[in-house]
């Protein structure tokens, strides 16, 4: 299980090496790695934004239902359920995307605590070595080993920072066992100047702040660009709410975690704006629901053109037959 749970870590962590590899910004990587999470989930919001268009269709043969089954909630549930079933839809299609951001971000959180695993490709319990030889901890064992690990943030600004403050102990050690040097972990973990190892703090006012507020700005922007593009019959006051809700989260979210976590965050929220605004205008559920509306009204137009013509066909041939019968009375 811990294997399977291990795989997207693993899978992210040589994705991030190798841009890593390219572009020698961990910012950077975050901003690519960003895009191509989106590209690979975009097929997932496009049939998120059909999945409207298709509830655009079955609203008004929901809300039959639900009028005709009013006092029998389980048939009218059978009766919702089969319809849904009928036409593809899907209620829960909406949360897919979501649900499939869990993972990316546990493992994104993975990938940021722990560098010397996951881009330097280091060994997971040597951290515990190299913890003790900074001084870090007082000795190597199975109590120290967790803490050891969530140290490699702290561990990898020591190899960063002047040679002459590295213990040779540990530059003997680097060679030994992976025949490098503090050189080869030189590591540029920044953005505009901002740490993005680091996590925001309430009480100490620092730049890292502006990556709360990124995310904040992201997650506002979107939810104001998939409720115009929402269907209007489905919104209410608590859904509205609900969507700025989760803001707020947002803000809470990136203000308990590594700033990397909130700077791919906000990004994926502002992504996500282009993405809302190109499937929005391409399918949009209310433009279709009028479209639908016109046509239904253009249908009932013609119906009562067509109706008024066949009285006008009908009366010319009353018409007709009387004349017919007049002539034939005159010629009598």
């Amino acid at each position: 299980m811990d294997f399977i749970l291990s795989l997207p870590t693993t899978a992210f962590a040589y994705i991030m090496r190798f841009l890593y590899s390219f572009l020698g910004n961990y910012g950077l990587c975050l901003i690519v790695f960003t895009i191509i999470i989106k590209l690979l989930l975009l097929p997932l919001g496009v049939k998120q934004q059909k999945n409207l268009m298709k509830q655009a269709i079955l609203t008004p043969k929901m809300n039959k239902i639900k009028e005709k089954y009013a006092n029998d909630p389980q048939k009218q549930n059978e009766e919702m359920q089969r319809l849904q079933a009928e036409s593809g839809f899907s209620p829960m299609a909406g949360c897919l995307p979501l649900l499939i951001q869990l993972p990316i971000i546990m493992s994104l959180y993975s990938v940021i605590r722990q560098p010397l695993t996951w881009v330097f490709g280091m060994h997971l319990e040597n951290s515990n070595d190299l913890a003790y030889l900074f001084n870090m901890v007082e000795e190597v064992s199975d109590k120290t080993e967790v803490i050891a690990q969530n140290m490699q943030i702290e561990i990898l600004s020591k190899l960063n920072g002047p040679i002459e403050l590295i213990p040779q102990a540990v530059q003997d050690w680097l060679m030994k066992y992976y025949n490098t040097t503090p050189a080869d972990y030189a590591f540029d973990n920044t953005i505009l100047g901002i740490d993005l190892s680091g996590t925001p703090s309430l009480a100490e006012p620092s730049l890292l702040w502006l990556i709360p507020l990124f995310a904040l700005a992201g997650a506002l922007l979107q939810s104001f660009i998939s409720q115009k593009f929402t269907l209007k019959a489905s919104k209410t006051r608590s859904s509205s709410i609900m969507a700025y809700s989760t803001c707020i989260i947002s803000l809470i979210f990136a203000f308990t975690l590594p700033a990397a976590i909130g700077f791919y965050w906000g990004l994926s929220s502002f992504l996500g704006c282009i993405q809302t605004y190109f499937l929005g205008k391409k399918y949009d559920p209310n433009k279709y629901l009028e479209e639908l509306e016109e046509q239904k009204r253009s249908e009932k137009e013609q119906a009562k053109i067509d109706k008024k013509l066949r009285r006008l066909e009908r009366l010319k041939e009353i018409q007709a037959e009387q004349e017919a019968i007049k002539a034939k009375y005159r010629k009598k």
